[in-house]
């Protein structure tokens, strides 16, 4: 008996595997963890190390310039701080604005103006630099440093009397507060920057999180070492001379960096300590040389007066 093949219902269940293989291979790759495991910047999500400095460098230079900002705008008005802001505040917006910002620099500046006039100005001014390119507002604000240290080295402001109480500060001690200043600035940054970029490594992973949750434990632990400068500067070098593997748990690299500072300390002590030796064997022969001096005069003395009664 011969067997006839229906190659219409042959064709629709051919169909069906390949289109049961295609969902199934979906359903996979929806469940697979990355293969881009390289090391901890891949695993976040990163193209490279590069890809990672740059990204998270323009994220924490733009929160740190809004949180500059908002100390100006707070500080301004305040008399301890009043005449450095201003100054800084005027210089940052010129370099923007140009010429076209001379109007407001000398509203600002001005004591003698109109308290409103003033005021308003110094809105626009925070508008400004509010919108200001971070980038550029730090290369000012370095400049603004850097002209400040300068001057500080120079002769001219060396030979300058103390302030005299009730004045006002002179040009020299201006640019002595502005650097104090910059250099308080400085440091809010450094506090803040771990923070800030864990904030927005967390929020960079949260979808792959979701689209790969048994790798999670990786990338927390990619966030606790890349978001400290320390450790991440550490897992760079480890890394590359070959002490730490590319994919480091958070564990792992924190106890060799323990370990590494211990034995530096430990060095340090010891080389301290020898020192501290050699010191006073020093002290010890100057005390022993001091004490022969001594012996040596009294005896010249005794021999003096056995001289002078005999």
């Amino acid at each position: 008996m011969a067997v006839v093949i229906n190659r219409q219902e042959l064709s629709g269940k051919n169909k069906y595997v390949k289109d049961n293989k295609q969902a199934s291979s979906k359903v996979a790759k929806q469940h697979a963890e990355p293969i881009i495991e390289k090391n901890l910047y891949t695993i976040l999500g990163f193209k490279s190390r590069e890809d990672f400095e740059n990204r998270t460098s323009k994220f924490v230079n733009k929160e740190i310039w809004q949180l500059f900002v908002g100390c100006f705008a707070k500080e301004i008005d305040y008399a301890a701080t009043e005449k450095v802001v201003k100054n800084i505040v005027c210089n940052i917006a010129k370099s923007d604005q140009g010429n076209a910002f001379t109007k407001t620099e000398h509203l600002i500046l001005n004591e003698k103006q109109d308290n409103k006039k003033r005021e308003k100005a110094i809105r626009k001014t925070v508008g400004i630099l509010r919108k200001i390119n971070p980038e550029k507002a730090f290369n000012e604000l370095s400049v603004i440093k850097k002209q400040a240290e300068d001057f500080l080295q120079t002769d001219f402001y060396k030979a300058q009397s103390k302030p005299l109480q009730g004045f006002a500060p002179s040009g020299g001690q201006l640019f002595a507060e502005v650097l104090k200043y910059i250099e308080t600035l400085e440091k809010l940054a450094e506090v803040k920057k771990e923070e800030l970029v864990k904030d927005f490594l967390l929020n960079h992973v949260s979808s792959l999180n979701k689209k790969y949750p048994k790798s999670q434990g990786k990338r927390e632990d990619a966030i606790t070492i890349l978001s400290n400068d320390e450790l991440k500067n550490f897992y760079n070098k480890g890394v590359e001379e070959g002490m730490l593997q590319p994919m480091v748990s958070y564990k792992e690299c924190k106890n060799l960096f323990d370990k590494m500072n211990q034995a530096k300390n430990e060095s340090k002590s010891i080389i301290g300590r020898k020192e501290q030796e050699g010191n006073l064997k020093k002290i010890d022969k100057s005390i022993v040389s001091a004490i022969n001096d001594i012996k040596k005069h009294r005896e010249a003395i005794l021999n003096c007066k056995d001289f002078q009664s005999s």
